[in-house]
């Protein structure tokens, strides 16, 4: 709250006094280092180091303004262009402070800070800003020194991509209702970025003590559920409500992408298409779920960790959309794990037993016998086609991860990794049978290990034929091929 007030009187003298603006730019950052937010910290920097630009841009035409800083942030532009000669005219009662080595110190603290926060793929983004100053000013030293800190960000982005280890933050949404205690924003929600792995409990409890030292322990109560409140239904006047709920990022970008300049949030709420009012259901059948998508006013990270939310969109998530979207998560989890240059071996282990154990009521046996079978035909056919897909994708990655497997594991977990072949196999048999009836056809797969050829057969009334397949193709993708009409069989 008290790095929030700063930000708004950093706000109010961007319109009257940018020198004052630059002091309270650099006090959010000291507090935010005092407390371990080195992004946030990072990016009061850079919010410095534009608004410096953007007076050196009206003396000198060699130096870009706030709009070079968009690919560190599009948050920086937006705050610190200045538009009109009134806010020029303020800086120029404060000239020492804005020059060109304040601009070079504050970037200099930036890229420390971008480093220490892990945002190693900034880090050149930064650089590409001082680089053309010290070409100019033949300062061959730091230019040295700047391309080898560039060369090392670049070998950081590589280790973390490997490791699979890095952790960014995680994000929450917060809504506050009680007028009497929030006044105007009562009823408003904010996304919060914490730090690294913080849990619910970790910021429900943060929350509720900070908000119990301003409104009495007493009067403040927790709601955990995800359900949209009504403000005059759910809520007594005499207490101080706070609800918090665990968002992630909704973008379609991959991995650093996923983290950075992100201003989409999602959750979701499952309930059932027979009742509503209950969540779960038995069957993958009458599964549903409710994804509510929260839009903020700026990207993360930024100056703040707090941000509103100035727009909401609710998707209903029909039961076969359900299948599609877990069936998608388990491929991306299991191509995590095999496709990574650093190998968690006991994350592999834990991620291909879970995916390929054949259960009757979960699973993807469970989704595959309730929306593919051929005899039910009510589900959309791009539907089907798409879940039918992504079945191949899944049995695909499944016999990686078994590969990688049986290349990682000692001596006495032979028995174990037979055991995961034979799962697999039994999973890939009945699959065949949830998208084929007996009548039309047969399905028998042959995996004669994983360096030899592998045989089909096809049996139906009227023919048998047998199929020869190259090395490179598993009897599993044959028959995905054989299904979605793609083999040559």
């Amino acid at each position: 709250m008290f790095v929030d007030l700063q930000h708004q009187l950093a706000k109010n003298y961007a319109e009257t006094s940018p020198a004052l603006r630059r002091t309270w730019l650099e006090s959010m950052a000291n507090h935010h280092m005092k407390n371990g937010n080195l992004s946030e910290a990072a990016h009061c920097f850079a919010h410095m180091a534009a608004l410096e630009a953007e007076f050196l841009r009206s003396k000198r035409a060699d130096i870009p303004g706030s709009k070079a800083f968009q690919r560190i942030s599009p948050n920086i532009p937006r705050d610190e262009e200045l538009s009109n000669s009134r806010k020029l005219d303020d800086i120029y009662g404060s000239e020492e402070e804005f020059c060109e080595e304040n601009l070079l110190k504050s970037l200099e603290q930036a890229v420390e800070l971008f480093t220490k926060g892990e945002r190693y793929e900034v880090v050149p983004e930064v650089y590409k800003l001082m680089i053309p100053l010290h070409e100019k000013s033949k300062n061959y030293e730091t230019l040295s020194r700047i391309h080898k800190n560039i060369a090392e960000s670049y070998d950081k982005v590589i280790m973390a991509k490997k490791s699979g280890k890095r952790l960014l933050g995680h994000y929450y949404r917060v809504a506050f209702f009680g007028k009497e205690f929030f006044e105007e924003n009562s009823g408003r929600e904010f996304i919060y970025k914490e730090p690294k792995v913080t849990s619910l409990s970790e910021i429900s409890q943060r929350l509720k003590d900070l908000f119990g030292q301003k409104f009495g322990a007493s009067n403040v109560r927790l709601i955990m559920s995800e359900k949209e409140i009504d403000e005059k239904k759910d809520i007594d006047p005499k207490y101080a409500y706070i609800q918090i709920t665990h968002v992630t990022p909704y973008n379609d970008h991959n991995d650093f992408e996923k983290v950075n300049n992100i201003n989409k949030f999602m959750f979701e709420t499952p309930f059932t298409l027979s009742d509503p009012s209950k969540a779960h259901s038995s069957t993958c059948e009458d599964q549903c779920k409710r994804r509510t998508i929260l839009t903020t006013s700026y990207t993360f990270p930024y100056v703040v960790k707090r941000i509103p939310v100035v727009a909401k969109t609710v998707e209903m998530l029909s039961p076969i959309e359900v299948a599609i979207n877990e069936m998608e998560q388990r491929c991306e989890q299991l191509e995590e794990v095999t496709l990574s240059g650093f190998k968690d071996f006991k994350k592999l282990q834990l991620t291909l037993q879970g995916s390929i154990s054949v259960q009757v009521n979960a699973g993807p046996l469970a989704y595959a016998r309730a929306f593919l079978n051929k005899s039910n035909n009510k589900y959309p056919v791009n539907s089907v086609n798409k879940l039918k897909q992504l079945y191949k994708d899944f049995i695909n990655v499944c016999e990686i991860a078994l590969q990688l497997n049986e290349k990682l594991i000692a001596a006495d977990q032979h028995q174990y990794h037979r055991a995961l072949k034979t799962n697999y196999d039994e999973l890939v048999q009945e699959l065949s049978h949830c998208l084929y009836t007996s009548n039309e056809v047969n399905i028998e797969s042959k995996v004669n290990g994983y360096e030899n050829s592998s045989e089909i057969h096809l049996k139906n009334n009227n023919n048998q034929s047998s199929v020869k397949h190259a090395t490179q193709k598993s009897a599993s993708i044959d028959i995905f091929d054989y299904i979605s009409g793609s083999s040559n069989a």
